[in-house]
């Protein structure tokens, strides 16, 4: 179940975004897409709000803010799926 916010609660929720994390792929920052396909930060996010593009969303477990950031990496290839199926 997630916990506060949507962040997992339990240790082998985060052990197992370790293990997606740890592929031998390349995971970029929004920032690093929009640099590369020439889109807005806010054009990537939302292909990723709208599932055209998946997303990991890393836990941020900040007790003193009041705003919720997230900070999202996306993986190469899934990039690429995402370019060929908007192309066609």
């Amino acid at each position: 179940m997630d916990g506060l916010l949507g962040l997992p609660e339990r240790e082998e929720e985060f052990n197992s975004w370790r293990q997606v994390m740890d592929s031998n792929e390349k995971w970029l920052s929004v920032k690093e897409v929009s640099g590369r396909l020439g889109w807005s930060v806010d054009t990537i996010r939302r292909l990723v709000d709208r599932g055209h593009m998946k997303a990991i969303v890393l836990p941020c477990r900040s007790g003193r803010r009041k705003r919720v950031y997230r900070s999202m990496r996306i993986c190469e290839s899934e990039i690429e799926r995402c370019i060929r199926t908007l192309q066609v």
